[in-house]
């Protein structure tokens, strides 16, 4: 009978033990379950934060290239009308579209031979 007892004992101390162990497991399992979920949201979070910043990129990027695009379109109308300028000069210095006897008097005038041109 007294090894009946102390096997019944030694049942009980395991059970008691295994008890303790799956208690210790599920209070465990629950600490990871929250850790877990914090460490979620602070990925999305993150994320969130990442999508952000790509969006500021972009509109960044998009401002750039407009001006990018402006400075070209400026540039371009520059030359031409520098361009135009240099062959309105041009013109004037050789006197071009005028007739031979306006370029003779022009051309006396600049030479001081004619008075009160």
């Amino acid at each position: 009978m007294e090894e009946i007892l102390r096997r019944a004992q030694a049942v009980e101390e395991s059970v008691r033990q295994t008890e303790e162990r799956r208690e210790a497991a599920e209070k465990e399992g629950r600490e990871l379950s929250e850790l877990l979920e914090g460490i979620e949201k602070e990925i999305a979070a993150k994320e969130n934060a990442v999508k952000g910043y790509q969006l500021r990129l972009e509109s960044r990027r998009q401002r750039v290239q407009q001006s990018k695009d402006q400075v070209d379109r400026l540039t371009l109308d520059t030359n031409e009308q520098l361009r135009r300028a240099k062959l309105l000069e041009d013109l004037e210095r050789s006197m071009e579209g005028f007739g031979q006897s306006v370029k003779a008097v022009m051309r006396e005038s600049g030479r001081g031979m004619l008075k009160g041109i």
